[in-house]
């Protein structure tokens, strides 16, 4: 028997014993309720009484939703009067209902909807501001350093309450092109190609490079090549080819073609072990007033410019070890002659000098600093001729070799180039013809003094071939100097002087050739270019009747993409 049913025992009300308490206690609240309904209470005080009951709640007849907050409250005892009450004193009416009257309507089992609880709002803090960096740079410090007062004390940065707000970072400025008019190339399958063709115009004042019998000649010149560069992670394919054509238009014998190109490649076995490939050709004429082209028949003279065909290859193999390089390549070379047309209608028979060069280059490089790398190089090859004896009934089959030292440099970008020292010595089958030796100087040398000029120095030595009676061969020094200065982004100017000295062993034949020349550039745009060109040049031969001038004036406009 709980609480309720011993009061309800208490108060003398039967209580069955069969009968679940809450069935116990709706029995009591409906006799208590007819009883109060019987003595004329009011339905509003009648109800008050019935929420202060336990138990009264679950009939569901509360008369407002503030008394019902005391329905989980310890039980109360009913008033006095009532039946079941042992109390003689009425029950405290709670704070809530002295307050807060309770509502007319009642509440008839309806759910209650209760207030929405919200949480307190969230205050967003804004982000502090950076501290402000004492300016380090003022004037009244530096002044104290330069007289060479005390060191001035840092400066605490100020608070952050006071600090300025931060700035945006300046704009990234734009990549400037330092050739904007150059060409940008095409591609072409895996390779970027630079093409171009050039027309020219302009006259010649010694066409066929003559001593007697000048007669100058305006004529046109077209030309055209293209420079080629692959785009592979590995290996490497690069090449320059060009060919031209000199049109003259009052001396057609002195009409000639020119064309030369080379093509390397680089075949990347391991990252230490590379193989280079290399293939070149030429295309060059001879003049007719040359010693090399002596017809031997009297009254008779060359007509026209013979052509001489120049074509090799190289193949070879490079290890790298660290910072040692070392290199070993194989070259191999044909020169052609053309037959020469004379004056009496017969041929002077020129293709009996062909010959051809087989030859070994050994190389050994080491990189002190990526901006010098010093080398070694030896080199021997033998050249056998097609037919011997030549005209003059000499063999001239020979077997040559040398060795050079030198470097190849660069210095803060405004100094680069390479240059070497050395000395070769070639010795013939047939001993009347002497040995063909001498110091051997190669180098290119680049210097940059401004952004605007560049001063352009080279230097070169080659032993060459001939046929003339008695004399083992020439040697050529050739060295040049070339300025180029940037008047505007798209106007160059270039000045050119050069000499060269070819001094034949075995016989008194020397020959010195001067050259000036200007040349202006204007670029219209990365398309076209407006070219204007002036050359000089004077032989001076201990040969009589060799000696000439020679002035050509060119105007012209190249396409290039």
């Amino acid at each position: 028997m709980n609480a309720r049913a011993v009061r309800a025992a208490a108060a003398g009300a039967p209580v069955p014993s069969t009968l679940p308490i809450s069935r116990c206690v709706e029995a009591a609240a409906a006799i208590f309720l007819a009883a109060i309904v019987a003595a004329g209470m009011p339905t509003q005080a009648a109800a008050q009484v019935l929420d202060a009951t336990p138990g009264a709640g679950d009939l569901g007849l509360r008369g407002n939703d503030e008394a019902q907050t005391f329905r989980d409250e310890p039980p109360v005892a009913p008033p006095a009067g009532s039946p079941g009450g042992t109390n003689p004193v009425a029950a405290p009416t709670p704070p809530q209902a002295e307050n807060n009257p309770p509502s007319i309507e009642p509440n008839y089992g309806r759910p209650r909807k209760l207030i929405k609880q919200y949480g307190p709002r969230k205050t967003v803090n804004p982000r502090p501001l950076p501290p402000l960096q004492p300016y380090q740079t003022a004037p009244e410090v530096r002044a104290a350093e330069r007289k060479g007062g005390p060191p001035v004390t840092p400066v605490n940065p100020p608070a952050p309450t006071v600090a300025l707000v931060p700035q945006p970072p300046p704009l990234r400025k734009s990549i400037v092109d330092p050739n904007p008019f150059a060409p940008v190339g095409i591609d072409v399958g895996f390779l970027r190609v630079t093409p171009y063709i050039e027309g020219d115009i302009g006259y010649d004042s010694n066409p066929e490079q003559a001593n007697t019998g000048v007669k100058g000649s305006a004529y046109s010149r077209v030309e055209g090549g293209a420079a080629f560069q692959s785009e592979w992670s590995n290996h490497e394919l690069k090449g320059n080819l060009r060919a031209g054509y000199s049109d003259y238009f009052s001396d057609r014998n002195a009409n000639r073609p020119d064309a030369d190109g080379k093509v390397d490649g680089r075949i990347d076995v391991t990252r230490d072990t590379k193989i280079d490939l290399e293939g070149r050709f030429t295309v060059t004429t001879q003049r007719p007033s040359s010693p090399e082209l002596a017809p031997g028949i009297p009254g008779a003279a060359v007509v026209g410019r013979p052509l001489i065909y120049g074509f090799g290859g190289t193949a070879g193999v490079t290890q790298t070890f660290n910072r040692l390089s070392l290199s070993l390549l194989s070259t191999v070379d044909r020169t052609a002659y053309e037959n020469a047309n004379l004056s009496d209608g017969s041929i002077l028979r020129l293709d009996r000098d062909n010959y051809n060069a087989y030859g070994l280059r050994g190389r050994a490089s080491y990189e002190i600093t990526p901006g010098l790398i010093p080398f070694l190089e030896a080199f021997g090859d033998i050249r056998r001729h097609d037919v011997t004896p030549d005209l003059s009934g000499f063999v001239r089959n020979s077997t040559g070799a040398g060795a050079l030292g030198g470097s190849s440099f660069e210095f803060s970008r405004k100094l680069t180039g390479q240059a070497s020292l050395g000395y070769e010595d070639r010795s013939y089958d047939d001993k009347r013809l002497k040995d063909l030796r001498g110091p051997v100087v190669d180098g290119s040398l680049v210097w940059s003094p401004t952004a605007l000029t560049t001063l352009t120095l080279r230097a070169a030595t080659s032993f060459d071939e001939t046929d003339i009676a008695g004399a083992s061969g020439s040697i050529s020094r050739r060295v040049s100097l070339e300025a180029s200065h940037a008047l505007f982004r798209n106007v160059t100017l270039t000045g050119l002087a050069s000499f060269q000295d070819t001094n034949y062993t075995g016989i008194k034949l020397d020959e010195k050739t001067y050259d000036l020349g200007l040349k202006a550039e204007y670029s219209l745009s990365r398309w076209w270019v407006l070219r204007a060109s002036y050359t000089l040049e004077h032989l001076k031969s201990t040969t009589p009747g060799s000696d000439y001038t020679q002035n050509v004036f060119l105007l012209g406009l190249r396409l290039q993409r």
